[in-house]
């Protein structure tokens, strides 16, 4: 969906295979990648989600992609309160940008940025399964 909405950039061939790789051989690596998606119940449709990974207690945003209008903010309002509920010590949103900061990230100055990442890439992995989930039911 990333790459079919915003066009390979950054997301080549070659780092897609990396990432499915990656992702399907999850045991022999600490860096787990994960997509977190919202469907339409009733066209079963993908209308919003995004890719990112895990090391440690971090979860890190790489990509996300949206079809219909506001469901890329419901799609991050429900992982932020996801990962809040697993445990997951900090959200890394990556680059700055106006609609992150509207959201309620803060920008970190590099330095700040690699100390918290040293201190947290260590905790023990936050499991983050779960399957197919109703927002009514996730929400109560």
């Amino acid at each position: 969906m990333c790459v079919k909405i915003k066009g390979e950039n950054w997301l080549c061939p070659n780092l897609q295979r990396t990432f499915t790789y990656l992702h399907k051989n999850s045991d022999k690596y600490r860096a787990k990648f994960i997509s977190f998606e919202v469907w339409d119940s009733t066209t079963q449709e993908l209308v919003a989600g995004e890719l990112g990974y895990m090391v440690g207690s971090i979860y890190t945003s790489l990509s996300g992609a949206y079809v219909r209008s506001r469901t890329g903010n419901l799609q991050l309002c429900a992982t932020g309160k996801f990962l809040e509920q697993k445990g997951i010590c900090w959200w890394d949103f990556e680059m700055s940008h106006p609609y992150k900061l509207a959201l309620g990230a803060s920008e970190i100055p590099r330095p700040d940025w690699a100390q918290t990442y040293k201190e947290f890439r260590d905790l023990p992995f936050v499991d983050l399964t779960l399957q197919k989930t109703a927002s009514k039911t996730f929400f109560q």
